[in-house]
């Protein structure tokens, strides 16, 4: 890969978002440089309660990982931090998806209710690690006794 298109690889794949706008970084070093700001990746962040949040990001890194030109660029995630759905993640593709992901999530988490969301989708490695993850095995019943 030549420097031009390595370029052109990067502007395609890294993204900067301020005031609620999305647009390629120029180069490294200005993605870099805004990649690095406190907060400058926070889209929101709520605390259910001591133990439990839920936060949600601006990637900055095109998630996509089919680099393919005909579907969006992943750029958002929300993640649950603590509690029964802690590690739990899923990405969008706009900004509007990100807001309306994360609280939808913590409507969820407060009612009681496994966390879903009607779009968007879970990362990957999430998905993945579930496969590792030991059988939920359904209580006894000592009726039969």
């Amino acid at each position: 890969m030549d420097k031009h298109e390595f370029d052109d690889f990067f502007r395609k794949n890294h993204f900067i978002f301020e005031n609620g706008k999305i647009r390629p970084a120029k180069d490294l070093l200005e993605f870099s440089e805004w990649f690095s700001k406190p907060g400058s990746r926070r889209v929101d962040l709520t605390e259910i309660n001591d133990d439990v949040r839920v936060s949600t990001v601006f990637l900055g890194i095109n998630h996509n990982f089919s680099f393919d030109e005909d579907n969006p660029p992943v750029l958002f995630e929300t993640m649950v931090f603590g509690g029964e759905y802690s590690d739990r993640g899923w990405r969008y593709t706009s900004y509007g998806q990100a807001k309306r992901g994360h609280w939808e999530i913590v409507d969820c988490i407060k009612a009681g209710k496994p966390p879903q969301l009607s779009f968007g989708h879970r990362p990957s490695i999430e998905l993945f690690f579930e496969m590792f993850e030991e059988e939920k095995k359904e209580p006894e019943n000592d009726d039969d006794a």
